[in-house]
């Protein structure tokens, strides 16, 4: 490139580098020029300006010149544009780098042009002359795929492993550069100092790093920040005070934005104005003109470069208007009720989220707490429905915190604060944290009079109390049914729609079905994500109870209009409800398919509460198509999660882990595993899993050779089953019962069985699982060598016809309660599981009381129990019981000791009074 008074064509084609993309620019270059005589090329700092300039000439003109006349006075310019035409008068003359020399150029350049008519000129200035005969053409940013391009071409030169870096740092580089190729260039220069990922981590906040450019080239282009400068420093006073102030927005902005921050008794509204209209013209503001009005966007390096340079200028007074505009913005209402309205302003919301962010982070800094308070409130509702959950508890928790120093009284605005944080605790597993929060918020609301705050504490409570198993949990639900009605904010109604949800936890399907779909019809009108919830547990709850084709209907509507507002946990338990519906329907690969999503999904939230459903659903998958050591490292993954997982998936996981060890025969540790499901499932109040954790006990005592032990298991377990309305799973468990007495030789009561099972299928469409398939076939096998065909088909015909209550009500009368344990650890209630557990730490009587909130001597009597049951007469036998406990647990789930420990902390607490039965 040419950096004295003249250069020719020659010059040109030495440029020794690649030259990447602008195939579509220099085309249009080549259009303008061919009807326009004179065209300025514009464009912000670091755009490439002089570089196309050149590659133009080198690649379409046969006699062209070029000067640079970034440095050059009027006198100057006017002798090296006259020299340059009397040596031979090029048909192409460059001006490059005319931002300093606009009123020189404004001069010669239409006497040039008239007195030379076959002369063509081509201008690079980051603002157009605005003469006679001028065409003006942006030049924009690279594409990001040319961007890449560019940077590791000029990155390998340096460091060639750089075209190994992941992909995510070096996309993320390009975009930080906005695509600017000086921008590119120089970061490329730092490519054999520092790591891609290093690279992109430093450009977050500052451009100081791109520095040490082309030593040939300007001093401008030398580094980012000298491009960028040599701009600013053509500013007036007053523009460069507007531009200091504008680059407090972290996106684009309209001109109202601009009056309500930026404007002040030193700056007036067509002040505001012209200077936007001023930076515009210098390439230093971008404008975006549509139907839909106009926006004003910096460049992120320039807003990064203004940032550091003259961010001083940004006072408090400023900064208050600043939190006002995004506080207006978080707290603005839809304009209806409808999904289309709340999706659009949860879109607006997102958009706006580095401001956003920015200004929750200034109020936490300067103990502006009562502003901080109210943006992070009308921040809440986004926060959970988007799964932004680490980000909303961060900034509720510094609030919340800062708050007791001056509002010792907790006021009603605090209470409500608190239950925001308390249920975003909630969606993130952490339950004791959520339930302080909320006693916390109870007690603030309370004292503050405020009867709408005080019912969505309870609601808080009462859904933790639920997802932790506690039988009030959805008692108080019941009675909040139509307590809470606040519509400012929008978790209640989400919350309420989970009143459905409990009422299926606690295995009342019919009272759940009613209350999923009263409460769907009535959020139809004005609350779309808790609509999209209802809709869900609507689904969920018809899919148990075999009514499939509702279920698949709601799901999907779910599913829609979760994905519509971008309601992360909806998505995710659509997915996960759809993937198990299609395993119920024998379609394998639509069920690895939504699984598979639904886990995806989840993983890019922060909640090993919506996450654990997911992994144990697609364990159960791999399981089903006999991926054993995928499926246990899911079950495991779920395990390791300990509390935040909830009971009802650590039970989930260990009789995951139980089928998987009777697939292999190792049987000891299957039961076991569902044993301990058992416990847990029983503690939890969740009489379904219950019944499915007896019925794999009873797999094994069948494949053990105890028969009467699988018999009277397999008929509890179908007892519950029909009891709670899970048809589905009443022909999996006669079916099983069906198998037990073929295997008995007793092939007439086989027939009535199967038939009336196989009756359900065909009534439900149900379809049996892989495993299940194999085994139904096994059994069937079991009466060809006894010849009892005929027979089996007499009785199958006769059960296939005959009513399932009748097979049922027989089949009761023919069942004998399994009783509760009188020793070991499932005899335990759940008061002497804890106080064991807690002793077995080492914490005296005294200590384990302040714990549970009980005296030292009602411990004692616990532990009194504890020690009988156990069959140990000390504290440290106790110990060692519970380690022993621990390491067999450990092993047979395949978990490290720590990881058991801390499952048997979760299992152990899982909440309401029960028994094994």
């Amino acid at each position: 490139m040419m950096r004295s008074p003249l250069a020719t064509h020659a010059s040109f084609a030495a440029i020794p580098d690649c030259f990447v993309g602008r195939d579509r620019e220099l085309a249009e270059i080549a259009r303008l020029l061919a009807r326009s005589r004179l065209v300025t090329l514009t464009g912000p700092p670091g755009s490439g300006k002089t570089r196309v300039a050149i590659e133009f000439a080198a690649s379409e003109m046969t006699d062209a010149m070029c000067l640079d006349v970034s440095g050059s006075g009027p006198d100057a310019l006017t002798s090296a544009v006259t020299e340059a035409i009397s040596l031979g008068g090029p048909e192409l003359l460059i001006l490059d780098g005319c931002d300093r020399a606009i009123d020189a150029c404004v001069r010669i350049l239409p006497r040039v042009l008239r007195d030379n008519p076959a002369l063509r000129v081509l201008v690079t200035s980051r603002e157009a002359l605005r003469i006679g005969g001028e065409t003006v053409y942006r030049l924009g940013p690279l594409t990001t795929a040319d961007a890449l391009q560019l940077f590791l071409a000029r990155a390998g030169e340096r460091n060639p492993g750089v075209a190994h870096a992941p992909a995510g740092p070096l996309g993320l580089i390009c975009t930080q550069l906005d695509g600017l190729p000086l921008a590119v260039e120089l970061a490329a220069a730092r490519a054999g100092v520092m790591s891609a990922s290093e690279l992109a981590a430093r450009l977050t906040e500052r451009i100081d790093v791109l520095a040490g450019g082309d030593r040939s080239a300007p001093v401008r282009q030398h580094s980012l920040a000298a491009a960028i400068e040599w701009s600013c420093e053509m500013l007036g006073s007053p523009e460069r005070d507007l531009l200091a102030r504008l680059a407090i927005f972290a996106g684009p902005f309209c001109l109202e934005d601009v009056e309500q921050v930026c404007t002040d008794p030193g700056l007036s509204h067509s002040a505001a104005l012209d200077g936007i209209a001023t930076l515009i013209s210098k390439s230093l503001l971008e404008c975006e003109i549509s139907e839909h009005g106009t926006r004003y966007a910096l460049l992120g390096v320039i807003r990064r470069y203004v940032r550091s340079a003259d961010s001083s200028r940004w006072d408090e007074a400023m900064w208050l208007r600043y939190v006002g505009w995004c506080t207006g913005i978080a707290e603005h209402r839809c304009e209806s009720g409808s999904a289309a309205s709340l999706a659009a302003r949860l879109d607006v919301i997102e958009a706006r989220q580095d401001d956003l962010r920015a200004a929750l982070t200034w109020c936490q800094a300067r103990g502006r707490i009562a502003e901080g308070r109210r943006l992070a409130a009308a921040l809440a509702g986004f926060w959970l429905v988007r799964g932004r959950l680490t980000e909303g508890c961060d900034h509720l928790a510094a609030l919340l915190r800062d708050a007791l120093i001056d509002d010792a009284g907790e006021s009603a605005a605090t209470g409500r604060l608190l239950a925001e944080y308390g249920i975003l605790l909630c969606a993130r597993g952490e339950f004791d944290a959520a339930r302080e929060a909320g006693q916390r918020a109870l007690a603030a609301c309370e004292s503050g009079a405020s009867p709408a705050g005080t019912a969505r504490a309870h609601l808080l409570l009462a859904h933790i109390d639920m997802a932790t198993g506690m039988a009030s949990g959805t008692r108080m639900l019941d009675r909040l049914a139509t307590a809470v009605g606040d519509s400012d904010s929008w978790w209640p109604g989400i919350a309420l729609a989970m009143m459905g949800y409990a009422r299926w936890h606690s295995d009342r399907l019919a009272a759940a079905r009613r209350t999923c779909a009263a409460y769907t019809a009535a959020a139809a009108t004005n609350d779309p994500a808790g609509m999209a919830a209802g809709l869900i547990a609507l689904g969920r709850v018809c899919a148990d109870q075999g009514d499939l084709e509702n279920a698949g209907r709601m799901l999907r509507r779910g599913l829609d209009l979760s994905r519509e507002l971008g309601y992360v946990a909806g998505v995710v338990q659509a997915l996960h409800g759809l993937g198990q519906l299609a395993a119920s329907q024998g379609q394998r690969a639509q069920v690895r398919q939504w699984l598979d999503e639904a886990v995806t999904a989840a993983m890019a939230t922060d909640s090993p509460t919506i996450l654990a459903p997911c992994l144990n659903g697609l364990a159960a998958a791999l399981l089903d198509d006999g991926e054993l050591s995928e499926a246990r490292k899911r079950f495991r993954d779920v395990l390791a999660m300990g509390e935040p997982a909830t009971p009802l998936e650590l039970a989930s996981a260990l009789l995951g882990l139980s089928r998987a060890d009777q697939s292999c025969g190792r049987l000891s540790q299957a039961a076991s595993l569902a044993e301990e499901a058992a416990t847990v499932a029983q503690r939890a109040g969740h009489r379904a899993l219950t019944a499915r954790a007896i019925h794999a006990l009873a797999v094994v005592a069948r494949r053990q050779g105890n028969y009467a032990a699988a018999g009277a298991m397999l008929r509890e377990s179908l007892e519950m089953r029909a009891e709670l309305g899970l048809m589905p799973e009443v022909a999996a468990g006669l079916e099983a019962l069906g198998g037990l007495a073929a295997e008995q030789g007793r092939a007439g009561l086989a027939g009535r069985i199967i038939g009336a099972a196989c009756g359900l299928r065909q009534n439900l469409g149900i379809v049996r699982g892989s495993t299940e398939q194999r085994e139904y076939d096994a059994d069937l096998l079991l009466l060809r060598p006894a010849g009892a065909g005929p027979e089996f088909e007499q009785a199958f015909a006769q059960g296939q016809q005959e009513p399932l209550r009748d097979v049922l009500a027989w089949l009761v009368r023919q069942s004998t309660p399994r009783r509760r344990a009188a020793a070991g650890w499932a005899g335990l209630t759940r008061s002497e599981d804890q106080v064991a557990r807690l002793a077995a730490t080492g914490l005296t009587n005294r200590q384990i009381g302040g714990r549970l909130f009980i005296s030292p001597r009602t411990v004692q009597t616990h532990l009194s129990h504890v020690f009988a049951k156990l069959g140990v007469t000390s504290r440290r036998e106790l110990s060692d019981h519970a380690a022993a406990r621990s390491e067999h647990l450990s092993a047979a789930a395949g978990l490290g000791p720590l990881q058991a420990l801390g499952l048997q902390v979760a299992v152990g607490d899982a909440g309401a009074e029960g028994r094994f039965a």
